[in-house]
């Protein structure tokens, strides 16, 4: 399930975080690619909408998917999943047309933890 904007740092502190935040990452991949062409169906607020996924883009350390609302006139969120360092950045950006403002945001968002590791 898709969640609101955020970032998580994963594991320990210390030379190894970086580590778990890759393996974060892979055990992702995978949970993600098995939603790949599915369909599913969220009650949000008492309404019912279907949301289908595309294939998976990239791979370990970054990868993207995008969901489709059925009926709803392209309305469609994209979320990404990002590991640098130690953090494991996940976003998550809704629009019609959906672009790519969940990547652009993760970019900027690497960019900054870049920074603040030098």
């Amino acid at each position: 399930m898709f969640r609101p904007s955020r970032t998580r740092t994963c594991g320990p502190e210390g030379q190894n975080a970086s580590l778990t935040a890759l393996t974060f990452l892979k055990n992702s991949k995978g949970k993600w690619q098995s939603c790949a062409g599915q369909t599913i169906t969220d009650t949000l607020n008492g309404q019912t909408q279907k949301w289908t996924f595309s294939p998976l883009v990239g791979d370990v350390p970054a990868i993207t998917m995008v969901r489709t609302q059925e009926g709803g006139n392209g309305y469609a969120c994209q979320h990404k999943l990002s590991a640098v360092l130690n953090v494991v950045l996940d976003v998550s950006a809704c629009n019609t047309p959906i672009g790519g403002q969940a990547a652009q945001l993760v970019d900027k968002m690497t960019a900054a933890v870049n920074q603040q590791a030098h």
